[in-house]
């Protein structure tokens, strides 16, 4: 966003400051557990228009099952909804979301929920570190400053999926894999392999609980009532 001020210093901009609205720059994204990443941008000839992209983003949202981005129930989709609505663009169909930024601060006390420290602390690469000048050579119009953002932005998602990997054990709220793949299995992995490991016992109902026998996963889950206690 471009926008006008008396000082460096100022505490604080109304709308009338603003001269030239915030935009989206790039977007990337992949299908989990495949290799390819996919990415679209402005066009550099015309770096105040999104319209494009955020036509395309709209398109490859609404084909997925369940979104995982870091910080995306706050900032992301909101910032896409703003962008789809100013272009006329129909709300997106209800689904299901996994914000990673949230899995972190409600189940970890890490030193940073930043996703380039995670992605550091948790499997060894972090996002490419890039400078404002960056971001100032795009809204120029400068083709190689955004492919090299583009180049960022596709990095980001590889180093998400490999953190809500490492975090996806932990997710309570995550949807059952076993209502896409339509048979048993771990509700977070979908791995037909796991363990019986005792019962769960809560205040009356006593139910079978199993674990996931994948390495990376582990997950802890339960079956149906094995007994239910009677309240009186």
């Amino acid at each position: 966003m471009i926008v006008t001020t008396w000082g460096l210093y100022e505490p604080h901009l109304g709308h009338e400051n603003i001269l030239q609205e915030s935009l989206v720059i790039s977007a990337a994204w992949k299908w989990f557990g495949e290799k390819k990443v996919y990415a679209a941008s402005i066009n550099p000839h015309r770096p105040k228009n999104d319209r494009g992209l955020i036509t395309i983003l709209h398109k490859v949202l609404s084909e997925a099952n369940v979104l995982v981005a870091h910080n995306g129930d706050k900032f992301d989709l909101r910032k896409f909804n703003a962008r789809a609505i100013f272009h006329g663009l129909k709300p997106l169909p209800r689904i299901p979301t996994i914000d990673t930024l949230k899995v972190a601060r409600r189940c970890f006390h890490f030193n940073s929920n930043r996703l380039d420290y995670l992605g550091k602390f948790l499997c060894g690469e972090g996002k490419i570190k890039t400078e404002y000048a960056l971001w100032l050579d795009v809204m120029d119009g400068d083709e190689r400053a955004l492919a090299k953002m583009v180049k960022y932005n596709k990095m980001d998602v590889v180093v998400l999926e490999k953190v809500y990997t490492r975090l996806r054990p932990y997710i309570k709220n995550h949807p059952n894999a076993s209502l896409y793949r339509e048979v048993i299995c771990c509700p977070v992995c979908g791995s037909q392999v796991f363990q019986k490991r005792g019962f769960l016992y809560e205040t009356t109902t006593k139910r079978q609980r199993y674990q996931c026998s994948v390495p990376e996963c582990g997950k802890w889950f339960s079956g149906k009532f094995v007994a239910r206690a009677e309240v009186r």
